[in-house]
């Protein structure tokens, strides 16, 4: 989980070497230099960005429950008075 993320962050685009369809050569990745903390700093780091994209996806469920605007609120108001 650490590694894949820490390789998302990586600008790998500017190894590109395709001029039509992005592609990249193996000697490209062999020249990638990745300085890994130990493994149980990579636990501690993926754990805390596992419980950060579980606070993301609960604050988007809200978020889409949301009322779009102030006009829908009245809309809700009068049909719940009627």
């Amino acid at each position: 989980m650490f590694l894949y993320r820490y390789l998302k962050l990586l600008d790998l685009s500017r190894l590109d070497s395709g001029t039509g369809v992005p592609s990249m050569t193996f000697d490209s990745y062999y020249g990638i230099k990745v300085m890994l903390p130990e493994i149980e700093e990579q636990k501690r780091i993926a754990s805390v960005l596992q419980k950060l994209d579980a606070k993301i996806k609960l604050n988007c469920q809200i978020n889409d429950n949301l009322p779009l605007s102030d006009h829908s609120l009245r809309g809700a108001t009068t049909r719940l008075a009627a």
